[in-house]
């Protein structure tokens, strides 16, 4: 429902309203992931982390960003360790965005729920 930069942000401005009109997320799971990501957000971007495209980087951000968002979404870490595990090898030499990646690793933790 957000593009990357809408979600970073709605964390950044602690938008509440923004993640609370994604689908699924409440009042207090839109606080909550706010809580949780706003300092490494701030951390990532003042450390330029986002402003290298090269391929192998995006990979490690995405991986990066997979994890703490999924982390966010309350999601045991054997559970992320299984979704990135998965959306790499499922998605290994194609270029996609993060939203994508998302999606894939949600589709698939729903299935094994």
């Amino acid at each position: 429902s957000l593009s990357p930069d809408e979600f970073i942000e709605a964390i950044i401005s602690s938008n509440i309203s923004v993640l609370n009109s994604v689908n699924g997320i409440g009042q207090k799971k839109a606080e909550q992931i706010i809580l949780l990501l706003k300092s490494k957000v701030q951390k990532l971007i003042s450390s330029n982390y986002f402003k290298d495209n090269n391929l192998n980087n995006t990979k490690i951000i995405y991986a990066k960003k997979l994890s703490d968002t999924l982390m966010a979404l309350n999601y045991s870490q054997a559970e992320i360790n299984r979704a990135l595990e998965y959306t790499g090898s499922s998605l290994a030499d194609k270029q996609v965005d993060f939203d994508y990646v998302l999606k894939t690793s949600l589709s698939f933790l729903a299935k094994k729920s």
